[in-house]
């Protein structure tokens, strides 16, 4: 079965029914076109690394490619109307899957695009990160650089990594470092799929206060796409992380 894909191409389907003269009943034809995709490579933290163009396809065999204009990504220096072309690394597309490792690659793919389409970036020492939105919840951000007046994603950071302002706030509130985040088992969507956190009142209003309550809530939005219900949520855990640090 042919799907879109930034790496392996995009394909749009049209189905056409015909009566022609002197036959009886319809004809049917399915109509499939196929769109190459676009590697390019860019130098990148003195390395040479290849990405991916993102377009997508939509029905009557349309094609686009995305492009984002200076002032979604609160650039200043350049011409307003310009056209940003955006890539993405396969190392980013490989770190959403582990990341939201939950939900199905034909649900994660063009939530990547459409992400995009929203444009809600913060600009950050010349960095980019733009909101990752799964359902019309935000789950992360894809982090990218500009290069040759090109935007290219590095990575994904899930929301609660110290990279985003909402992991910043965890820290801030419960001194919650990179590696307590991978220790606590928070650096993955999986863990949220549970109903557990919503029971504990201290956890929920800390989730409240740094903006990541909607993790916690998302589980009835997801559970029917969602291929992974931990028997174990991070709560326990959590709980004595909370402990230790009041000590």
């Amino acid at each position: 079965q042919a799907t879109n894909s930034f790496w392996e191409g995009y394909y749009s389907y049209r189905f056409n029914i015909s009566n022609s003269a002197g036959i009886v009943g319809f004809q049917y034809q399915v109509v499939v076109k196929q769109y190459e995709p676009e590697k390019q490579k860019f130098l990148l933290s003195d390395n040479v690394r290849p990405a991916f163009r993102i377009g997508w396809t939509f029905k009557d065999n349309a094609f686009e490619w995305i492009y984002l204009l200076p002032s979604e990504l609160g650039i200043k220096s350049l011409p307003e109307d310009q056209q940003i072309p955006v890539y993405i690394q396969s190392h980013a597309i490989q770190r959403i899957f582990e990341r939201l490792d939950c939900i199905h690659r034909y649900v994660l793919v063009p939530s990547i695009y459409l992400s995009l389409r929203k444009g809600a970036c913060i600009k950050e020492r010349g960095k980019f990160i733009i909101e990752f939105v799964i359902l019309d919840v935000k789950v992360g951000y894809l982090s990218a650089v500009m290069t040759v007046g090109k935007l290219v994603i590095r990575t994904f950071l899930f929301l609660t990594f110290n990279g985003t302002p909402e992991g910043k706030r965890l820290e801030d509130f419960i001194g919650l470092k990179a590696l307590d985040t991978k220790y606590l088992k928070m650096d993955k969507l999986s863990s949220f799929m549970t109903g557990k956190l919503k029971e504990n009142d201290e956890l929920r209003s800390i989730f409240e206060r740094a903006d990541c309550l909607h993790l916690v809530e998302l589980y009835d939005k997801l559970d029917k796409f969602s291929a992974i219900h931990p028997d174990h949520s991070p709560v326990e855990m959590l709980a004595r992380y909370l402990e230790t640090e009041r000590n």
